[in-house]
């Protein structure tokens, strides 16, 4: 099946579901929610059915006539399972750009583990048909690994282990970061990544997210990258569209137990209640 058919049949799902997301909220916004300048995926699934749009544009400011658009779609199939696809548009200073795409999925984990408040399996594959020399990103790279939180209410930390497999070479990905909920619109975060664009590569990106809307966001990146064929500051731009309200600081529900064991005194009282009414 073709790129351009797959791309077709994902917008067509997405949009058969795009009405059912206005009831939900969305906690976990971030900037595409790991499939764009914010690079480590966020532990938290999208809400079933829930719908997202995002552009953002990355510039590279020791290069001025270099930098990168990228166009997101993503959606919740699942309260565990979500995709994206994403298109990215390189500027190399000629009279075209270096087109790249990626597919992606999230699963978070229903099941838990010991001292970790929530974990997700990520993977993600960016190709180009263009083969060019001193690019940002690589023209054929496989990235999966697992993302961590040990959040507590309103900071969040999470480390990110995994490979990525860059035009055939397995390095380690290695990312660390720190998210905090300012208030329920704004959220702060930074992190810092290793392998993600190419060998010995590193990513140093501080970020503040904005609601602006009910469902639409503002981003803002500015950090350093280091990495094989480019070295330098930048600084990205974002906007997401959400189907669901976004809310970054929700207030938490009280766990409550389905069956609750009476006390000697309560159920003394209940068997006697019992005996006069016979």
């Amino acid at each position: 099946m073709s790129l351009s058919k797959n791309i077709n049949i994902l917008i067509l799902f997405l949009s058969t579901v795009y009405q059912v997301g206005f009831c939900q909220a969305f906690s976990s916004q971030g900037m595409l929610s790991g499939s764009g300048l914010i690079i480590i995926p966020t532990t938290v699934s999208a809400p079933p059915a829930e719908f997202r749009a995002s552009f953002s544009r990355l510039s590279l400011l020791s290069r001025n006539t270099r930098g990168l658009n990228v166009w997101a779609i993503n959606g919740g199939l699942s309260s565990h399972l979500e995709l994206y696809t994403k298109l990215m548009g390189e500027q190399l200073g000629t009279f075209s750009s270096l087109i790249s795409y990626g597919f992606g999925a999230k699963l978070h984990s229903p099941f838990e583990m010991p001292y970790i408040n929530q974990y997700a399996i990520w993977i993600e594959s960016v190709t180009s048909d263009q083969l060019q020399v001193g690019t940002l990103n690589p023209s054929k790279v496989f990235r999966g690994g697992l993302t961590a939180s040990f959040g507590t209410d309103g900071i969040d930390p999470v480390i990110l282990l995994g490979i990525a497999i860059v035009n055939k070479s397995t390095k380690p990905l290695i990312g660390g970061g720190v998210t905090i909920a300012a208030s329920h619109t704004l959220q702060l975060g930074s992190e810092i990544v290793y392998g993600y664009a190419s060998e010995n590569s590193m990513h140093l990106l501080v970020n503040a997210s904005t609601r602006i809307f009910s469902n639409i966001c503002l981003t803002i990146s500015p950090g350093y990258i280091s990495s094989k064929n480019v070295s330098t500051w930048i600084f990205s731009a974002g906007i997401s569209a959400s189907s669901s309200d976004i809310d970054f600081h929700p207030v938490r529900e009280e766990r409550i137990d389905e069956f609750k064991l009476p006390s000697i005194e309560e159920m003394e009282k209940q068997s006697n209640e019992e005996k006069k009414n016979e």
